[in-house]
């Protein structure tokens, strides 16, 4: 079980921004879903995870060697025939950053998660409290590539996100968002930290 951290998203702009932002992330799913902010290419990992398998086991890489991006894209067009270039070249470098990769604690799909959301999974028990607020959880860290995103698509809206692991004093802290102005308040190891996380998470001492 990976440690739980405790993320309270805050938010203040006009009553249209905030209606604007409730509606981009919430889904079917999750009232917080990440794969409408950061989407996983899903086919494309899938495919790009497929070549890399068979070139892995293959006994005459240095064929592929020599003529690789060509065999990427055949290897591509073979599974989805109606891929276009553009999808061709997403899988070809996808391939190429995780050419080197063991998957055999992780797929792609997961370590792709990792690297683009900064956590491991969704958010977990996502709450949309009102507009203005949201509440959730995430596995082992607090999703920053997420929340530049938000900053990014809603550059009207000031974020602010307090996040603390349930190993309470450490992993906890502040970040405060404006478009592509973000400001990082390290809170851990210390008693102000302590204290901080203890009351985000309503325990008492």
């Amino acid at each position: 079980m990976p440690n739980w951290v405790l993320n309270k998203v805050s938010l203040q702009g006009s009553e249209k921004q905030l209606q604007k932002f409730n509606e981009f992330v919430k889904s079917k799913e999750s009232n917080f879903d990440f794969n409408n902010i950061i989407p996983i290419p899903e086919a494309e990992l899938q495919i790009a995870q497929g070549f890399l398998v068979k070139y892995n086991n293959n006994p005459i890489r240095e064929f592929i060697d020599d003529n690789f991006d060509s065999a990427v894209y055949m290897y591509t067009l073979e599974r989805n025939p109606n891929a276009s270039e553009t999808f061709c070249k997403a899988v070809l470098r996808l391939v190429k950053q995780y050419i080197n990769q063991d998957f055999s604690a992780f797929s792609m799909e997961g370590l792709w998660i990792r690297k683009h959301w900064g956590t491991k999974w969704e958010a977990s028990t996502a709450e949309y409290v009102d507009d203005t607020l949201y509440i959730f959880k995430t596995a082992w860290s607090t999703p920053v590539p997420i929340y530049e995103a938000l900053g990014k698509r809603f550059p009207e809206i000031d974020i602010k996100v307090e996040f603390a692991d349930e190993d309470i004093g450490s992993n906890c802290g502040i970040i405060t968002i404006r478009g592509t102005s973000i400001t990082y308040k390290n809170l851990e190891i210390s008693k102000k930290g302590q204290r901080f996380a203890t009351d985000l998470w309503g325990w008492d001492d």
